[in-house]
């Protein structure tokens, strides 16, 4: 077979004709050419099916057409195809070999020589995927139905036109039988029919929360349904974090908040505007910063130079006017005036202030609990609180007394790695780290190179460069089995499984024991196979969600199940984890290596199968 053929460079079934053309299934013309656009006859495509499927049943016993004669060159291959189920004839008793395919028959003859099953509500199924789904013929509309179930029909340029009716053309009959043997990548993917419950349209696109997703059309954002629809015209210059129900939104230079159905709830009228915390939340006007509700109602006008948002389920939240920091309550009443030099977020009903050369802690009345003396001191947590001199670690309580006197090392760099977690907290003794309890008693011995806080009862550490987790009692439930010149832990677990890096191989997935359930084999990307150099930038894609993660072989990306059975072939320029039952997948993009992220194409959302 050739390399190629003469009059097929660029054409959109390109690949999928010289895929064929190396299995020996179709063949090309004396000069070199293929011709692609032109039509094809019943009789050609009787040679096709009988060389693509030769394994297929024969159902049914040979007839003799009477325009079919044995002399006929496809005499043998309309026979075989008739016995096998692909094409019958009519009622004259002929065939009509010489006749031009319509794409129906081409449809219709795949799905029932590969004995299709029609789903149920065909032509509901139908007019959800084809503009002129009212053009199919009625004998032929479960055969369609059932090669859209199966990812048969490839429509060009536009997925959402069937062009029942017209002439089958030799390119578009080789995308069809290319589908119909699952050949990975033979057809681009944006032209399958049903491969997208959302076609490939959006230049931007988020997960489905709450039934709907962000998405940008050129530099404008707006909300879609599940059924790609959009839910908000105009469109949006900017959009926010949803926190609460709520969700900002730019319309011009003003701000405003949707609701969870992409409904204008609050009027764009704010310069800017923050996320909701606690009911409340933060904007600007005129640079003066204010409180809002959740009806848009100012509980506090905007008259600080900063404020800050209701931290967690806290009372009081800090503000600062004229250089001085105070705090406001919920209602926007000023309940400690801003009088401090310095002042950090209450936790656990106290927070560090610094007036002057005087430091320590106030109470939620801005009483001065007590103050501190020379030294770093931390927020509470659990009661107690760290603070540092002359380079080690000490905890006072509430009252601020000393209860842990200073005596670890301070050679970890993050704050949080001191606090007290389910009754624990990270220390350091000779660049060792282990776990004290409150009182101070060292209940896991120093041993691990990084140790973190517990959380649900475990705590990922790191021996000699090896991943693993501990429990309360300091024993191992993942042994620290894999080097980071092996393997390296770099998603969270999900669903019962984490992904892991090795090095000059891939990425697998390791279960909560420890034990390597998936080979690492995937994200093979790079200039050598599995540098996995796209892993990082899409820890949260990778992840297991709906039973399926996101993974990548040779810069096209599918899905695999929780045995590693590869579910979605991988197809896509990049791919996102299911949420709600869809996915976003890119096509046509590229990666900009140098920054780790994907450039162009167009986003849509596939289907969960396992759903």
């Amino acid at each position: 077979m050739p390399s190629t053929f003469s009059d097929i460079q660029n054409h959109w079934a390109q690949t999928a004709i010289l895929q064929l053309a190396d299995k020996s299934i179709i063949s090309g013309y004396p000069n070199g050419s293929f011709r692609p656009n032109a039509t094809i006859t019943r009789a050609e495509l009787a040679a096709l099916v009988r060389k693509a499927f030769p394994n297929a049943p024969k159902i049914r016993s040979a007839v003799n057409f009477s325009d079919v004669p044995k002399s006929h060159w496809a005499f043998q291959a309309i026979s075989t195809a008739y016995e096998m189920g692909f094409l019958s004839g009519y009622p004259e008793g002929i065939f009509k070999p010489e006749q031009p395919l319509e794409r129906t028959q081409a449809f219709v003859s795949l799905a029932n020589g590969l004995k299709y099953s029609a789903p149920t509500n065909s032509p509901e199924t139908l007019k959800k995927y084809f503009e002129d789904a009212a053009q199919i013929p009625g004998y032929a509309t479960s055969a369609i139905a059932a090669a859209l179930q199966n990812r048969l029909i490839v429509n060009y340029p536009n997925v959402k036109q069937l062009k029942p009716l017209q002439n089958a053309t030799r390119g578009e009959v080789a995308a069809l039988i290319c589908q119909a043997l699952k050949i990975p990548n033979g057809v681009p993917v944006q032209y399958i029919a049903g491969a997208f419950e959302i076609p490939p349209q959006f230049d931007s696109v988020g997960d489905f929360t709450d039934g709907i997703a962000p998405i940008s059309i050129g530099e404008k954002y707006s909300f879609i349904d599940k059924t790609g629809k959009l839910l908000t015209q105009p469109l949006f210059d900017s959009i926010g974090e949803r926190s609460e129900g709520l969700q900002s939104v730019t319309l011009g230079s003003k701000v405003g908040y949707i609701d969870t159905t992409a409904k204008l709830v609050i009027q764009p009228q704010f310069d800017n505007g923050y996320p909701f915390s606690n009911g409340l939340a933060v904007v600007i006007v005129n640079d003066k910063f204010g409180y809002i509700d959740k009806t848009g109602k100012f509980v506090s006008q905007p008259q600080f130079d900063i404020a800050s948002s209701f931290a967690k389920s806290q009372e009081l939240a800090q503000v600062v006017l004229n250089q001085k920091s105070g705090y406001i309550d919920r209602t926007g009443k000023i309940v400690i005036p801003p009088q401090f030099d310095e002042a950090g977020v209450f936790s656990e009903g106290l927070a560090k202030v610094r007036t002057g050369t005087q430091s320590g802690f106030i109470g939620t009345t801005g009483k001065m609990v007590f103050q501190t003396t020379a030294g770093s001191f931390k927020s509470f947590s659990e009661g107690l609180a760290a603070f540092i001199v002359n380079s080690k670690v000490g905890y006072i309580d509430k009252a601020g007394k000393v209860v842990i006197e200073p005596q670890f090392d301070t050679a970890d760099p993050y704050p949080e790695n001191y606090d007290f977690s389910e009754g624990l907290a990270v220390i350091r003794i000779n660049n060792k780290a282990g776990y004290i309890d409150k009182t101070g008693k060292i209940v896991i011995e120093p041993k691990f190179d990084y140790a973190y806080p517990f959380s649900q009862d475990k705590a990922q550490v790191r021996v000699e460069g090896k991943p693993a987790f501990i429990d309360k009692a300091g024993k191992y439930l993942i042994e620290p089995q894999y080097s980071l010149s092996e393997y390296e832990l770099i998603g969270p677990f999900s669903e019962g499984l984490a992904q892991v890096l090795k090095l000059w191989e891939g990425v697998g997935y390791i279960d909560e024991t420890g034990k390597l359930i998936i080979p690492a084999q995937f994200n093979g990307t790079g200039v050598f196979p599995g540098d996995a150099r796209h892993v990082p930038y899409f820890k949260a894609d990778g992840k297991f969600s709906e039973g399926l993660a996101a993974v990548e072989i040779q810069r096209k990306w599918g899905y695999i199940d929780k045995t590693g059975k590869m579910i979605i072939q991988p197809q896509y320029e990049a791919a996102g984890a299911f949420s709600e039952g869809l996915a976003r997948v890119n096509v046509g993009g590229e990666w900009n290596d140098m920054h780790n992220f994907i450039e162009g194409g167009k986003w849509g959302y596939i289907k969960n199968p396992l759903k």
